[in-house]
């Protein structure tokens, strides 16, 4: 027995004249202009609150194909809300929407998506009537245990690579904890020994320390380097922004971040 919900035909539809009706009490909810609690506009525009207060939405998605520009994600999946141009400056993306004719905020959230948060961005904003503006933050840190085999180096985890052990002195490559023009800016980190008569320290040579290579000395308990290895030479190691740093817009593009975008949402009162 199959069962039917009373009043579908046996096409598994309502008669014209419900479906008519359903559509002209659907209707009454949507407004071009809504004056009523409740009422949404049909084309995207102001709703009014339970206060009767009118508001809108700003909201969509941005990115920067090459880092000259931010633009909206217009496509078939996609489509702004109430954003007249997007700019940016050194220091910040802003999301412009005077048109909107804003009276107050009542909110405004954004955030990076999965690929810039997995390569340590995070953004906050800062909001005005006429525009609002997205800045973006970025602190990674990459940590591992390095020890020598006898034969060979080991990443444990296999963070750290191309090792090369020249002089007293192993060089580690490694995935970069800095970003574009700010890459060796307040990077840091510590290399913990871990037991053996080898005491592993960051070396003093030039460019010892920069975003995507460390290089590690190793001295005895007499504090002589040490310029052969041996399975003694183990340690902890960790690689870090200093503290979140403030990166340029131009920084961040599909060029470094493939598929890469931040997403936005607003609430504003509207003036009358």
């Amino acid at each position: 027995m199959v069962f039917k919900p009373v009043g579908v035909d046996e096409n598994g539809k309502f008669p014209t004249r419900v479906e008519e009706t359903l559509s002209a009490t659907i209707d009454t909810q949507i407004d071009a202009s809504p004056t009523v609690a409740g009422k949404l506009s049909k084309n995207g525009g102001a709703f009014i609150g339970v206060d009767g207060r009118r508001y809108g939405v700003v909201a969509g998605t941005v990115r920067s194909i090459d880092g000259t520009s931010w633009v909206t994600i217009e496509d078939a999946s996609h489509r702004s809300q109430n954003v007249d141009t997007v700019t940016i400056d050194a220091t910040g993306i802003f999301i412009n929407y005077p048109a909107l004719n804003a009276k107050r905020v009542v909110s405004f959230v954004a955030g990076v998506d999965e690929t810039l948060a997995i390569n340590g961005f995070s953004c906050g904003s800062s909001v005005a009537l006429t525009n609002a503006r997205i800045e973006l933050h970025h602190y990674k840190s990459v940590a591992d245990y390095v020890s020598y085999s006898g034969s060979a180096w080991t990443s444990t985890g296999g963070v750290f690579t191309s090792p090369n052990f020249t002089a007293g002195v192993l060089t580690l490559s490694h995935a970069s904890v800095g970003i574009g023009s700010l890459a060796n800016s307040g990077s840091g980190g510590s290399v913990t020994p871990r037991g053996g008569a080898a005491r592993a320290v960051f070396s003093a040579a030039g460019s010892a320390v920069t975003h995507q290579n460390t290089k590690i000395e190793f001295y005895d308990n007499a504090g002589t380097l040490l310029t052969a290895p041996t399975t003694d030479m183990k340690f902890f190691l960790e690689r870090s922004s200093s503290s979140p740093l403030r990166v340029p817009p131009a920084e961040v593009h599909e060029g470094r971040y493939t598929n890469s975008n931040i997403w936005f949402m607003g609430i504003f009162e509207l003036n009358d």
